[in-house]
């Protein structure tokens, strides 16, 4: 999603109110097609489409470049109770030889009373492999992966603030270009490639102010997933993922927002499926996947204030670890990080989204980050 909603703020969009007008609203961005018209329930309706470039930075991809196509959907006159439905297609190409692409919606019905996703996605990139919990090395062994990957959920409102859903994933992935190593010698699970199928449902419980920049309020995901052979999967395992996140504004726009994250696998899974700490939203500072295994948990929070205009300013910091199971975690095994950050709004009030440049520190490393919307 972060690709999509950079798309749409760059170039204007979802930081308007639908005008109150059925005729075409003119565009000053090129590329730009906005149309207006009228719901079945008689509300004034706005489709904005794009076409426009992006740029992002990771340590593990370095510099990205990419083009997309995004369409942003606002219902009834001012988006009361109505969150932004959006559709995208996308390729990116970067630094180190990485190709995606791929296609996404997020599709919101009236009064957000249900929700739909979906994801379709091709991807060839060169990773590294660090080794599997107490066995990760420093330097990693390369490889490259060509995927194929497809998933979608539908979810409910049920009461206030609180959906329930189902969701389900496919992927198809080949190993090639291996390093000497573990990956190389097959013994670990996927090392000579995999194909997955889980299926699974989902609670989602939601009282954020804000979808893109929260000041106050809470949410809370919790999924139950599972790997079979019965729905034609090659591995057999179920995971179970707890996201939690709180924020807090002490004063306008300076915020304390925390995170207490729980990812666990019981059986076998490809090693790239494993819960992984690092990358640019759990633990930033660590490279994405340099510690891995059956269970992770971490805990991070950050002060987000203004400073100047539309930048801002963020501090944080973090801990987490892996394990083969929880009981085994040990404090030697925490790893611990934080870091500062710069912010840009491309939008203002209820739209408002951050370009988001943060640099991590770590133990053993640092990572810069250059993307948009926050960790979490």
């Amino acid at each position: 999603m972060a690709f999509a909603m950079l798309l749409a703020t760059v170039t204007g969009l979802g930081a308007q109110e639908p005008p109150d007008t059925t005729k075409p609203a003119p565009s000053k961005f090129p590329g730009r097609i906005v149309t207006v018209d009228h719901t079945p329930m008689g509300s004034v309706r706005t489709t904005d489409v794009v076409i426009t470039p992006t740029v992002f930075y990771v340590p593990e991809s370095g510099v990205g470049l990419g083009a997309g196509l995004i369409g942003v959907r606002l219902a009834d006159r001012k988006g009361l109770e109505q969150r932004p439905t959006t559709y995208q297609a996308a390729l990116q190409v970067t630094q180190r030889q990485q190709y995606t692409v791929s296609t996404s919606g997020d599709v919101w019905t009236r009064l957000d009373r249900f929700r739909y996703t979906y994801e379709a996605a091709w991807s060839h990139a060169p990773m590294l492999f660090h080794g599997i919990g107490a066995a990760s090395q420093p330097d990693g062994e390369s490889w490259t992966a060509t995927a194929f990957r497809g998933a979608a959920s539908v979810s409910r409102l049920v009461a206030p603030h609180l959906y329930v859903g189902v969701q389900g994933m496919a992927e198809a992935v080949s190993v090639g270009d291996v390093d000497p190593g573990a990956l190389l010698a097959g013994v670990v699970p996927g090392s000579l490639g995999w194909t997955i199928v889980q299926v699974g449902v989902m609670t989602v419980y939601d009282t954020r102010d804000r979808y893109y920049f929260p000041r106050s309020g809470s949410f809370a995901n919790v999924a139950v997933v599972r790997a079979d052979p019965i729905v034609g999967s090659e591995f057999r395992y179920t995971r179970l993922t707890i996201d939690v996140r709180g924020y807090h504004a002490i004063s306008g726009e300076h915020v304390l927002a925390g995170q207490a994250w729980i990812d666990g696998i019981a059986g076998t899974a490809p090693f790239e499926r494993l819960p992984q700490l690092g990358g640019m939203n759990i633990l930033r500072g660590i490279y994405r996947g340099r510690f891995r295994d059956h269970e992770a948990v971490a805990l991070q929070g950050e002060y987000r204030t203004p400073a100047w205009h539309q930048f801002g300013a963020a501090i944080f910091a973090g801990a987490g670890a892996v394990a083969t199971q929880l009981q085994q975690l040990q404090a030697g095994q925490v790893h611990a990080g934080g870091g500062v950050g710069l912010r840009f709004a491309l939008a203002n009030e209820d739209g408002r989204l951050n370009i988001r440049l943060d640099h991590g520190w770590a133990r053993g490393g640092s990572g810069t980050y250059f993307t948009v919307g926050e960790a979490f």
